[in-house]
């Protein structure tokens, strides 16, 4: 039985944030000779998201899909980090309130923290960022106990990382 991954992808988010991750799961398909992991590329609607380095990745999924087909995931939602978190307007934000409910894991890529405290998932959990927007965290969400200096977080099943790499440590450890 394969296990659903949903990556989240949106304008200008971080390119390395969705592919670090997407790529310790494809890794640990071809590790385990089987695709255990069913990974899923989703964005606001499915089509074109232009990174914030200019690559343009595809989306398969409609970030709320599961709940527009009737259906519900069990797997994990990750949300990619990058400038343009800042500019998700507040129905994106809903979508993605209302599509963490069913996931079984819920976690953050570096930046991506901030979509993920803005819906409310992060008030009362200690959660990490990217380092230079660790303090800009901590004053917009005062709920939100921010580790500045960890690299992967877990606090009460919702996971979050700093910058780059430390999403791919974090994937590795969600293998794990």
């Amino acid at each position: 039985m394969s296990h659903t991954v949903d990556l989240f992808v949106y304008p200008n988010c971080q390119l390395l944030d969705a592919s670090g991750p997407w790529q310790v799961f494809a890794s640990a398909n071809a590790l385990l000779g089987r695709r255990h992991y069913d990974l899923r590329l989703n964005a606001i609607e499915p089509g074109e998201v232009t990174t914030n380095g200019g690559m343009t990745l595809v989306a398969t999924h409609a970030l709320d899909a599961d709940r527009s087909s009737g259906t519900s995931s069990d797997g994990t939602l990750l949300v990619a980090g990058g400038h343009g978190v800042h500019d998700l307007d507040d129905e994106v934000i809903r979508r993605l309130a209302e599509r963490v409910v069913p996931a079984s894991r819920v976690g953050s890529i570096c930046t991506g923290a901030f979509a993920l405290a803005r819906t409310g998932l992060l008030d009362d959990r200690c959660v990490t960022t990217h380092w230079r927007q660790a303090e800009r965290l901590a004053r917009e969400f005062p709920k939100v106990h921010v580790a500045a200096d960890a690299l992967y977080r877990e606090s009460g099943g919702i996971y979050t990382s700093a910058g780059v790499t430390a999403g791919m440590d974090l994937a590795l450890a969600l293998v794990a």
